[in-house]
C-alpha cells in the first residue's frame, strides 16, 4: 500500500528523508529504507517504511513514494502529516489533487499553506520538467 506519492522542491539526501519519515511515522530512522526508484528490492523484517526517491527536473526536483511495510496506526489527516514533513525539510511539496488531469496538484508549504496549482503542460510534456504554470 502506497501511503503517499509527492514532489518536493528541495534536494534531500537519503539520511534527511529517512529522518523526517521516521519522525512522522513514529519509527526509528534505521527502520526506514530509502532507495532510488529502480528494480526489485530485498526487504528484511527490520524495514518498517520503504521510501523510493527519484530525481526530477524543474521547480520540483525530487519525487518520493512512501510505502509502509505494516499497517500503521491512523496517522491522522494526510495533509497535516505532509505539512510536518515540509516543516522538517523546510520545503514545499506537491500532492495529488485526485483530479483526472495529470497537471493538477496541491501545493503545501512549511507554514501550513495549501493551494491548488497546475504544472506547465508544455514543460512537462516536451521537456519532462516539473514547472508550475506561471499563471499560478
Amino acid at each position: 500500500m502506497i501511503w503517499q506519492d509527492f514532489f518536493v522542491n528541495k534536494n534531500l539526501d537519503f539520511d534527511e528523508i529517512a529522518s523526517g519519515v521516521a519522525r512522522v511515522f513514529g519509527v526509528r530512522p534505521d527502520e526506514v529504507l530509502v532507495v532510488p526508484e529502480q528494480g526489485p528490492i530485498d526487504l528484511n523484517e527490520k524495514v518498517r517504511v520503504l521510501v523510493s526517491a527519484r530525481k526530477t527536473s524543474g521547480d520540483f526536483v525530487l519525487y518520493l513514494s512512501i510505502v509502509p511495510q505494516w499497517s500503521p496506526v491512523d496517522l491522522g489527516d494526510e495533509f497535516e502529516v505532509m505539512f510536518e514533513l515540509c516543516r522538517l525539510w523546510k520545503c514545499e511539496s506537491l500532492v495529488s489533487s485526485d483530479s483526472p488531469s495529470p497537471y493538477s496538484w496541491i501545493l503545501l508549504d512549511d507554514k501550513g499553506g495549501r493551494r491548488d496549482v497546475t504544472f506547465d503542460a508544455n514543460e512537462l510534456d516536451d521537456r519532462e520538467r516539473y514547472v508550475l504554470s506561471r499563471s499560478e
